[in-house]
């Protein structure tokens, strides 16, 4: 297991959330010139399996320009699904976006792979945000696992793993160590200590 871990901040803002980790650079990217993904809908009420494609979908991108890229997944009235706009981040974080309607889960890229991220599993700054935003939570890692953080359970389990989704075809599965299936929060934050 490489010495730098994935370390993060979360900073809660009025109308959004902002996921990921710092490299310490203090730096933040200019997105003026990067555009937002117009909404997706689904055409299921399958909230798995919606998260899944969509992140599949967002990988090619993430991955290319290195950075995250972010939503929220919204149930219509009528109980079927759709995403907020997408939003770009940077390298290490992503900003939610502000939504008015029934959240049921947030979803994020990685982005690409790099040997200073333990990015093959979520941070637990990922996991605080949704937590503290009463959502799951859906992650894509850059050796195309599909990560589900678990609200209620309070649990997070791999929805499907290496190679599932769109990868990084630079990725190193030896460089992520062992990856489990599932961590309790604690196995998590042990993981980053």
């Amino acid at each position: 297991m490489r010495n730098l871990k994935r370390q993060t901040t979360l900073a809660l803002f009025a109308i959004g959330v902002l996921v990921g980790c710092s490299t310490g650079n203090g730096g933040t990217p200019n997105l003026a010139k990067i555009q937002t993904i117009a909404p997706i809908f689904a055409e299921t009420d399958d909230v798995d399996g919606f998260a899944t494609r969509v992140l599949d979908g967002l990988q090619p991108r993430s991955i290319g320009e290195s950075r995250e890229y972010c939503g929220l997944i919204i149930r219509e009235p009528d109980g079927q699904l759709r995403t907020s706009r997408i939003l770009p981040g940077g390298e290490d974080f992503c900003e939610m976006p502000s939504v008015i309607g029934d959240v049921v889960a947030s979803f994020h890229t990685h982005g690409s792979y790099s040997p200073l991220y333990d990015n093959e599993v979520p941070s637990m700054s990922d996991v605080k945000g949704d937590f503290e935003q009463r959502i799951d939570g859906y992650v894509a890692t850059p050796g195309g696992r599909v990560w589900h953080v678990d609200y209620e359970t309070r649990s997070i389990r791999l929805l499907c793993g290496p190679l599932c989704i769109t990868s990084d075809p630079r990725n190193d599965p030896a460089d992520a160590g062992f990856v489990p299936d599932s961590f309790t929060v604690g196995e998590l934050r042990e993981r980053f200590s």
